[in-house]
């Protein structure tokens, strides 16, 4: 996926992988994560935090393994358009039982502009 930032009505968002697969109840597990600030910080857990670049499309990529013995960790890579990709790996799940990817949710929190573009989902 890709997002920009806009330095003139920035926004803060998040991006969430959950899982639902839960019988019996409607409560999620959390899998890979990440929070970027209105000033624009981008932050997830046990990952040092990564400032993007106002008004530049960010290509965000999340490579991570499914399944109740998988690792629950994934790896993040971050590349803003015209520059080399800051990778890291060994970032946390929110929920250690995060096993199937039923849900992703891009969402604001608070007012401001964030664009979106080419959000695809394969199973590599």
């Amino acid at each position: 996926m890709r997002i920009k930032l806009l330095a003139a009505t920035p926004s803060a968002l998040y991006v969430q992988f959950r899982d639902y697969d839960n019988p019996g109840t409607s409560t999620f597990r959390g899998g890979p994560y990440i929070n970027i600030s209105s000033s624009r910080v981008l932050s997830a857990l046990g990952m040092t935090s990564v400032t993007l670049p106002a008004d530049t499309w960010v290509s965000l990529e999340f490579a991570f393994t499914m399944g109740a013995g998988a690792a629950k960790t994934y790896t993040l890579t971050v590349t803003p358009q015209g520059q080399s990709p800051t990778v890291r790996t060994n970032v946390f799940f929110q929920n250690m039982d995060f096993n199937i990817l039923t849900s992703l949710y891009i969402r604001s929190w608070g007012p401001g502009t964030f664009l979106i573009d080419d959000v695809s989902l394969s199973t590599e």
